[in-house]
């Protein structure tokens, strides 16, 4: 009785509002954030001036940093050293550097990243400073950056050429092409020898890939998201074998959304889909031309 005559006369607490999940950083920018962190295939040397040779040097690349107009990374040159102020801190260069490379998901938080990185280096040199960076990356103002996936749509600075049977080169940036956590794929070709120290390696795809194909799955890796569909096994294929497993799961969601529609999901597109091949015991090659699967030795 007493439980019944205390319920109705205490209010039950609201339940708390969703809390909104924190932007994040998008696939592309942690991918590069990773490359600059780590020193990889960079084409772009920042050092402080000095009368001594300098003791550090920071890498970059320039496909990223030519979303700042200010530097003005937008002709094909040679890879680059620049000299910074004698009064700049190396601290502050790199944090300016790796500014570049954060980029949120979503268009309304997309340069949070990039402000919060700028700020926290605004507020930790001195004036002097201060104006010695903005002399050299312009005002220290991310919105008016170029985004990061448009910064790297570009052929410009490309050090790779992806070479496909018949003659046909497309022109790519190692720095996208392979990260320190995914495409091995690219990274083993790279460290064969003569990979890295040509200034424009041929990398030779592997047989069977279209060039429809392969475009489709350059797209998907300089972070496009929408693609058109008539390539998609064909990618989905050797972007499990480039090491790619963003662009992998983009392929699985885009044919996961074609299958719900029953009229896109025909016979074969179904049973491509459907067939899973333990990969140590046997690998599938996928064959464009006829638009079916092998096990080969079978």
């Amino acid at each position: 009785m007493l439980a019944i005559g205390w319920y109705p006369s205490v209010a039950l607490p609201d339940a708390e509002a969703a809390k909104p999940v924190p932007a994040g950083p998008t696939e592309l920018s942690a991918r590069l954030t990773s490359v600059f962190d780590s020193g990889q295939d960079c084409d772009a040397v920042f050092f402080i001036a000095g009368p001594q040779p300098a003791a550090e040097e920071i890498g970059a690349h320039r496909v990223v940093l030519r979303r700042n107009p200010h530097l003005g990374f937008n002709s094909n040159e040679p890879p680059t050293r620049r000299a910074l102020p004698a009064k700049v801190s190396l601290w502050a260069a790199r944090q300016l550097l790796r500014a570049h490379y954060l980029e949120y998901v979503g268009s309304e938080n997309a340069c949070e990243a990039s402000r919060v990185a700028l700020l926290e280096v605004q507020q930790k040199v001195t004036e002097e400073e201060l104006a010695e960076l903005e002399g050299v990356f312009g005002p220290l103002d991310a919105s008016r950056w170029a985004p990061l996936k448009a910064a790297v749509d570009t052929q410009l600075f490309a050090d790779c050429s992806l070479q496909l049977s018949g003659g046909i080169g497309i022109l790519a940036h190692r720095c996208i092409l392979a990260s320190p956590e995914d495409g091995h794929y690219f990274s083993a070709t790279f460290r064969w020898p003569g990979g890295e120290s040509s200034s424009a390696a041929s990398v030779v795809m592997p047989e069977g890939l279209s060039h429809e194909a392969l475009l489709t799955l350059l797209r998907l890796r300089y972070g496009a998201e929408e693609f058109q569909a008539d390539w998609i096994l064909e990618a989905r294929h050797f972007a499990e074998l480039f090491d790619w497993p963003k662009v992998r799961k983009q392929c699985e969601a885009h044919l996961e959304a074609l299958l719900a529609d029953s009229e896109l999901a025909d016979t074969i597109l179904l049973l491509s889909f459907y067939i899973e091949l333990d990969s140590a015991a046997m690998s599938c090659t996928y064959v464009a031309s006829t638009g079916s699967y092998y096990p080969p030795g079978c």
